[in-house]
């Protein structure tokens, strides 16, 4: 079959459209056009997340090459420093609880 008797044909189904017998074949052609579709739109969606999914993965093994040295797990000034931070704070804390500064009334 040709495609001028594709064509052919195709204007033939289209001009009795009004037709019961000649629904059936737009409703062929519209079934199999949303079923490709459908296949297409799969095919890609799994492309694109086999390519997200094997970059990650490369992402990974690549940060796992690069490590020579591990760093170390926390630095003993750092830490005395943060807790001396949060001490401060606790007592800064302490003496508000027993010393509320006043409020003042916004409305006058």
């Amino acid at each position: 079959m040709g495609i001028s008797q594709v064509l052919r044909r195709f204007s033939e189904l289209y001009g009795a459209r009004h037709e019961p017998e000649y629904l059936r074949p737009f409703a062929e052609i519209l079934w199999r056009s949303l079923l490709l579709f459908i296949a297409v739109a799969l095919l890609g969606i799994l492309l694109f997340s086999a390519s997200v999914f094997w970059g990650v993965i490369g992402d990974l093994t690549s940060a796992q090459g690069s490590r020579g040295r591990l760093p170390q797990a926390f630095d003993r000034a750092k830490l005395r420093q943060t807790l001396d931070g949060i001490q401060a704070r606790q007592s800064r804390f302490d003496e508000l609880k027993t010393n509320p500064s006043p409020v003042v009334d916004p409305t006058k």
